[in-house]
């Protein structure tokens, strides 16, 4: 059996094991899809190509016994090359042990079916997809957190963007967060966040562990300064909750910040000659 690089079921857009029905069903639509004489977007000559041969070996039961067998010794775990997308996600070290969940946001670009990609249908522009030859989809994908897994260690997503003829795949890159620091006063419960200046001024959606047992996002809005406390919209043991701002100054900074930074006090300090100039008059 060949070593395939690509997973034959995958390629048909079916299920692992799927009977021969279904691929059937799901090869006549592919092939009407991405046929040459169809779609001209790039690339969907060789993934029509692909997809006969993948259907030649799905569609014959010995060939499909042996490819079945042939996958089903071969799982591994997937991890990134460099074409992959990678997203880092914080888990707490509870999670770790017992396993966890996670919702993941991706805005996923595919051909658009109107115009297969020519963005213009008899000469005039594909009112479909506004011209743009694709359509674009926010979709939400639950992945599964084993239990045991490690720092730095990756958790395959699934395909998601380019122009749906040679997708991407996406990876969660595992870190796992340290207990927040936090104090009652006056039955109010404090945690402590650091932050680097640039997300005070900005703002910056967080990622905080409580107790190492639950992750909360939370908010810092643009502004915020050093001492601040922000409540927050949940309680912990019945308690109200607030975030209170400790901004973390670099000890050494590289030269291309060095010049942001310099480039930032002469705008402030051209701010400051116009309104100079302005009181004048």
């Amino acid at each position: 059996m060949a070593d395939f690089k690509e997973n034959l079921y995958e390629l048909l857009e079916v299920e692992e094991g799927a009977d021969i029905d279904a691929i059937k069903a799901s090869y006549k639509r592919l092939v009407r899809k991405f046929h040459p004489d169809i779609n001209k977007a790039k690339g969907a000559d060789i993934k029509f190509k692909l997809i006969n041969s993948a259907y030649k070996t799905l569609s014959d039961f010995n060939k499909k016994q042996e490819y079945d067998l042939f996958i089903s010794n071969k799982k591994t775990v997937k991890t990134p090359n460099e074409e992959s997308v990678i997203k880092e996600t914080v888990i707490s070290s509870y999670e770790q042990i017992k396993g966890s969940k996670r919702t993941v946001n991706i805005l996923n670009a595919k051909i658009c079916p109107k115009c297969g990609g020519k963005k213009y249908i008899k000469g005039v522009k594909c009112a479909f997809c506004l011209g743009e030859g694709k359509k674009s989809e926010h979709k939400k994908i639950e992945v599964e957190i084993p239990s045991g897994i490690k720092e730095g260690e990756f958790v395959y997503v699934g395909k998601i963007g380019g122009n749906n003829v040679f997708p991407k795949e996406l990876f969660l890159k595992i870190k796992t967060a340290k207990a927040q620091e936090m104090f009652l006063e006056k039955g109010k419960i404090v945690f402590l966040v650091e932050l680097p200046v640039y997300d005070t001024i900005l703002g910056v959606e967080k990622e905080i562990s409580i107790n190492n047992k639950e992750i909360k996002k939370i908010k810092i809005p643009p502004f915020s300064k050093h001492g601040d406390r922000i409540k927050l919209n949940f309680q912990y043991e019945k308690k109200d909750c607030y975030a209170q701002i400790e901004v973390i100054f670099p000890k050494t900074i590289s030269n291309e910040e060095k010049n942001l930074y310099d480039r930032i006090r002469k705008i402030n300090s051209e701010k400051k000659d116009v309104c100079k100039n302005k009181g004048n008059f």
